[in-house]
Parts: C-alpha cells; structure tokens; sequence
C-alpha cells in the first residue's frame, strides 16, 4: 500500500519594526488552541511563494507585492499523530518565511463565510506578540512551532548579522 504524502504548507513570520510578531489562534479539536505564523496549503499549480502571498491576504489582509522577493528561514515536516482526521495526508512539510511590515490591524481580505476565511479555517484570533510577551507565554500557550520564541529571536538576532539568505534551518514540532 503507497505511503501517503505530506500536504505542502507556507506560514509567514509577519514581523515589525519593534520585531513584534504577527500570530494567528487556531482551534484544533485534538490539541487546543495553537498560535502561529498566518499560512496555510498550497494549492496545486501554485508557487509556494504565490501561495504564501494568496494566505497572508486571506487570514490577516496583509499584501505582499509579486516583485517582492521571499524566502524560506525555517524549514519542517510534520507527522500527523494517530486518529488525526486529515484525510490524504500523512503530515505537513511547511516552510517559514520573515516577512517584515509595517504594523497594521489584521483584518481578513474576504467576506466572512468565503472558502478561505479565517472564521472556515479554524482561525479564532489574530493579534501582534512583543518579543517580551513571547519570552513570558510560559506552558499555558502553545505555539507552532513549540519552540517559536526562541526560533524567532535567533532569527531575528542572525537576520541583525547579516546571516540570513542561506539554507532554511529545520526545526521539529
């Protein structure tokens, strides 16, 4: 029996001039509520760059202009646990870009009830973290991934030196 593949994602590290990042909440029935870097599938016949620009309008109205070159800092393939639902799939392999921006309120770029709407993807907020709230969520917040403040301020801290532009680093859950 073939193995299943693993669905193709992009997630946006939406971050501004004070490096306060852009997270969405997502409700998921087997975990709780995961915060994230807005993102989601790529559909088929899509860049994974066209892809990310499509989802960072869609859950939090943000425009990333086509002459704007992207790419991937982080890198990861995750397995699905047992009893999941997510019918076709064995996991996710995602990739994270940096995306910095001006701050801005985050608003939906569609109407509500539309086929890619936050409210239809399971997103349940969106808000901007400081850096200091990141370091202080403590257990009591779940991040994807589990580790994203201390990814992201060593991101950032490479990205002040020059060092980023290589290789995405792969993380884990």
């Amino acid at each position: 029996m073939p193995s299943l593949p693993f669905r193709r994602q992009c997630r946006g590290l939406v971050v501004d001039a004070e490096d306060s990042v852009l997270l969405v909440a997502h409700a998921i029935d087997q975990v709780g509520t995961v915060w994230i870097g807005p993102g989601g599938g790529v559909d088929p016949g899509e860049t994974v760059e066209e892809a990310l620009r499509r989802e960072l309008f869609e859950e939090v109205g943000l425009v990333v202009p086509d002459e704007r070159p992207l790419a991937p800092v982080w890198t990861r393939e995750v397995a699905y646990p047992p009893g999941m639902p997510r019918p076709g799939f064995a996991g996710v392999h995602e990739d994270f870009y940096l995306v910095r921006t001006e701050r801005f309120e985050p608003t939906s770029g569609l109407a509500p009830g539309t086929p890619g709407h936050p409210d239809a993807e399971g997103i349940v907020d969106a808000r901007w973290w400081t850096p200091a709230e990141l370091a202080a969520a403590g257990d009591d917040v779940l991040f994807g991934p589990r580790g994203l403040p201390e990814l992201l301020a060593v991101t950032l801290a490479d990205e002040r030196a020059g060092l980023l532009g290589g290789e995405p680093r792969r993380i884990g859950l």
